[in-house]
């Protein structure tokens, strides 16, 4: 059946293009990438780039064309619950990249790996055949696949999981001409935000995106955007005072759990947001896409080199994503509840080296 594919893979962003390009890279030969919106495409998300997304871009040799693009971050000014401010500045460690062109060069270079790549293509179902999953249905065509890789995000349509979803919720908003110190991020969390942060996030000499994020327990009833309009006369008013506001103000929910787990029919894995892997703390989600799509691809390859049956496949996989973000995930479960406090602490020391390094690093390894 020279039509039917090795992988399909459902959604073009940062887990989607990494499942692809790794199953090139292990010898899958046929892959499909179906992504539903224009392409490239503006993404709402502040574009951090986590010390353990970056460490994954080396790993795969994708630093080199990232890095020249993105935005170094060498410091962060830490506003804990209680006002206390400090900066804490080091090494090169993390950067700023607009999704639009982070995500477009991970795709670019699936492609380049040999993924056939189909934009503005909607997916609305899945194609099912002896109970297993056996390929898409979009609206022009029935598309046969071997295997099916469901990368679209937060609001994923396909998988089991009866679980109820978690979200963090969000608003955030671009700027130019905002004052702030150079190569320094900022993170702010303020007690409206229930235990979560609001941030200024540089993309350039010139462009920032500001942002929070906060669960919906916290808003009670209030309207996010009203938070959000507060936090910025509280923290920002002055700063924005000459600055131009780029588009409007965006929201984008972010799916997370603090037990991993996986859930879909047989010839189905889940990754990224689908597999709701993000940060409970910080809401990071693009290492944890990166390696989900990984990790699924190398599983996929590994079932077909020893013949091993689906859902040998997805036993292994979800064995392999549990380890690698469970400690993560539950440490920033744990700070997410009583981690803001100890900040108080923390940041009260202000200049003090040993309570800035017990900072930095309580943040960085979330």
């Amino acid at each position: 059946m020279s039509d039917l594919y090795d992988l399909i893979v459902v959604g073009a962003g940062p887990s989607g293009a990494s499942a692809a390009r790794e199953a090139r890279r292990l010898g899958l030969r046929k892959i499909l990438v179906i992504e539903r919106q224009a392409w490239p495409r503006a993404k709402t998300c502040g574009g951090g780039l986590s010390p353990r997304a970056r460490k994954l871009l080396k790993e795969n040799g994708l630093w080199d064309r990232v890095a020249p693009e993105s935005y170094s971050i060498q410091g962060l000014r830490l506003v804990s619950p209680n006002g206390n401010e400090v900066l804490l500045k080091g090494a090169d460690t993390a950067s700023v990249l607009n999704r639009r062109r982070f995500d477009a060069i991970l795709m670019q270079a699936a492609c380049e790996a040999g993924a056939e790549f189909r934009p503005e293509t909607q997916v609305g179902a899945l194609l099912e055949e002896n109970g297993r999953v056996a390929g898409v249905k979009t609206a022009d065509a029935e598309i046969e696949a071997r295997w099916v890789v469901a990368a679209d995000g937060a609001r994923a349509c396909f998988g089991s999981d009866i679980r109820p979803r978690a979200y963090l919720h969000t608003m955030m908003g671009w700027y130019e001409g905002v004052p702030f110190t150079p190569n320094v991020l900022e993170m702010i969390y303020d007690m409206e935000l229930g235990g979560h942060y609001g941030w200024l996030f540089p993309e350039s000499e010139r462009r920032v995106n500001i942002g929070i994020c906060m669960e919906k327990t916290s808003l009670d009833g209030k309207s996010i955007r009203d938070v959000f309009e507060r936090f910025l006369d509280k923290y920002y008013a002055a700063r924005l005072a000459g600055a131009q506001q780029l588009g409007v103000w965006k929201g984008y929910p972010i799916s997370y759990s603090v037990e991993v787990e996986h859930h879909a029919p047989p010839g189905l894995l889940l990754v990224g947001e689908a597999a709701r892997l993000a940060n409970p703390a910080t809401g990071e989600g693009i290492s944890y896409a990166m390696l989900s799509g990984q990790l699924a691809a190398r599983h996929i390859a590994e079932g077909d080199r020893r013949g091993l049956d689906r859902p040998w496949v997805a036993d292994q996989y979800a064995a392999a994503i549990r380890k690698a973000t469970a400690r993560n995930f539950k440490a920033a479960h744990f700070f997410r509840r009583h981690g803001t406090r100890p900040l108080n602490l923390i940041t009260s020391f202000g200049s003090n080296r040993m309570a800035k390094n017990l900072a930095g690093e309580t943040l960085a390894h979330l």
